[in-house]
């Protein structure tokens, strides 16, 4: 099975054909830890031969730019006072003089003021490899090893003990207590090693009638995938709700402070039409009133005071009392007038903050839907992923029928 047939049969399990809910690449990363987990439970069974080569002569390496920075060499480990080092010059060098040397690791460095400058190329090394350890960091597929045979050919086949360090396979020992390996003998470890998935040209490693597995435990991370997408969306939608939410505070201020202008006004119009005011100026009992002023004029209008238009006089001061007191009224209604647009723009901010509570309410709404359909989706995956572990784990399940169901949710946004 490639990677392409992998994933036609994935959109037709999840139902989707058309390709709408998921990606090839969620797709392709969905197998790929699908056929991890098959590496957990049924590895891959594989062997490494190695030829039992020691000797090593004249590799050639250049030194690091400075002292004390290692280079690597071409093999490890290094069996302990094997080497023999020579600089550009072909002099010999001396270890913790002119060089020190990591037998371990395979790697070298030279000492500053010893006979190997920096950056020196065309240093030789000739050593012998480890007679006891071999090196299994070229094996990137190893899960473990199972059983090691030495020497290969021997009948009955001779399978000796050993332990795995680091990428560093050691032979403990045999029918007899450890000893050096022979040059020439071949090694065979058999061991367990990953499974590798399938690519547009290259089929996954594991047997054809796994695939069928494969594809069910590929259909659940799949799920997963989809999973955090209604997830993430769900979060979305909640900041939404948050912002929306967050302009109700701003506009709760504006609307506080039309309000309490709207007061204001209210209160400097009953001010102006207040009994100290109007009242006062028109018909108050004692000067200045128009009233006043009128009744002190007609008191006034008789025989000896004819002439002297003392009684026209109280009638202007009756007039201008009046005019004080239609200006105390016409600023009670600016105040009116300023009161009501107040008021209005008051009604509109709350009709805006109804608004905004409308928006966060649908945002909340939405991602409640959202995360009922991320629920569904991953019950539905953990059945598939649990479902093709148990086969797994039991051999008489490797070949037939899956629990395959729908899995496309309406959704209404």
């Amino acid at each position: 099975m490639l990677i392409t047939d992998a994933r036609n049969r994935l959109r037709v399990d999840l139902s989707d054909v058309d390709e709408t809910l998921i990606t090839d690449d969620v797709l392709d990363r969905a197998v790929q830890r699908a056929v991890e987990d098959l590496s957990r439970f049924l590895p891959l069974e594989s062997t490494h031969e190695v030829t039992l080569i020691f000797a090593v002569t004249d590799e050639k390496w250049n030194s690091a730019a400075a002292a004390g920075t290692y280079v690597s060499l071409a093999n490890k480990p290094i069996k302990y006072n094997s080497e023999t080092v020579k600089n550009a010059a072909e002099e010999a060098c001396v270890r913790d003089t002119d060089y020190y040397i990591d037998y371990s690791l395979g790697r070298i460095t030279h000492i500053s003021g010893g006979k190997i400058g920096d950056s020196e190329d065309d240093c030789f090394i000739s050593y012998t490899k480890s007679k006891t350890t071999v090196d299994l960091s070229s094996l990137t597929d190893l899960i473990r090893v199972d059983r090691v045979e030495y020497p290969l050919g021997d009948v009955p086949q001779p399978f000796v003990s050993h332990d795995l360090r680091g990428g560093f396979l050691t032979i403990t020992g045999g029918a007899e207590s450890q000893a050096a390996m022979t040059e020439g003998k071949h090694l065979v470890i058999s061991y367990k090693a990953e499974h590798t998935a399938p690519t547009p040209d290259v089929v996954g490693s594991y047997p054809l009638f796994l695939d069928g597995t494969v594809i069910l435990a590929a259909s659940a991370y799949a799920l997963f995938s989809v999973v955090m997408k209604y997830e993430n969306q769900a979060i979305t939608d909640l900041a939404a709700a948050r912002t929306a939410i967050g302009s109700i505070a701003a506009i709760h201020i504006l609307t506080d402070t039309a309000l309490d202008a709207a007061a204001s006004a209210l209160g400097d119009a009953t001010l102006a039409l207040g009994t100290t005011k109007v009242d006062d100026f028109l018909s108050g009992a004692s000067a200045p009133s128009s009233k006043k002023y009128l009744s002190d004029g007609d008191d006034e209008i008789n025989e000896v005071t004819v002439g002297a238009n003392v009684a026209e006089r109280y009638a202007n001061f009756a007039q201008r009392c009046a005019e004080i007191a239609v200006t105390f009224i016409t600023k009670a209604r600016e105040h009116n007038t300023s009161a009501t647009a107040y008021t209005a723009e008051a009604s509109g901010r709350i009709a805006e903050i109804d608004r905004y509570l409308g928006e966060a309410d649908r945002y909340i709404g939405l991602a409640m839907q959202d995360m009922g359909l991320a629920d569904k989706f991953r019950l539905e995956a953990i059945e598939r992923r649990n479902e093709a572990w148990s086969i797994w784990r039991d051999p008489k399940q490797y070949i037939g029928d899956y629990t395959i169901s729908s899995v496309r949710q309406p959704l209404t946004r």
